[in-house]
């Protein structure tokens, strides 16, 4: 459904982030990404900070980052903070390069990911903002 940007999926998708079944929950976050509208990426940003899974916290991530928007970012931005796990916030590290120009709130997050406790996220974190 995402891949045909089918605007009307969107309260199918929103509601299949919280089925029980994480490959759903997953393949659900990419197809909202794909819509690229920010009433998806609201939904998302929602789900994203309760998913217990890091696998799907990660694809949520990048299916976010197709889209540019100042939601994106700031959902990028929340990832690379807060999230427990190593791949979602080296996840929210690269795709931070994709933003030009950097919110100053993505800058402060970028700065700070250069002492994270995760060697690859210092390291791309340090490839934006040498």
């Amino acid at each position: 459904m995402g891949k045909m940007k089918a605007v009307e999926s969107l309260d199918f998708l929103t509601h299949a982030l919280s089925n029980s079944d994480s490959m759903i929950r997953l393949k659900a976050f990419q197809a909202l990404g794909a819509l690229k509208n920010e009433s998806a990426l609201q939904g998302m940003a929602r789900y994203l900070s309760t998913e217990q899974d890091y696998m799907v916290r990660a694809a949520g991530v990048r299916a976010a980052g197709q889209s540019r928007s100042a939601t994106t970012e700031a959902m990028i931005v929340k990832a690379l903070r807060n999230d427990p796990a190593p791949l979602v916030r080296y996840n929210a590290a690269i795709l931070l390069r994709q933003f030009d120009p950097l919110s100053a709130d993505a800058k402060a997050a970028i700065e700070a990911a250069r002492n994270d406790e995760s060697s690859v996220v210092r390291k791309a974190a340090k490839e934006i903002l040498p």
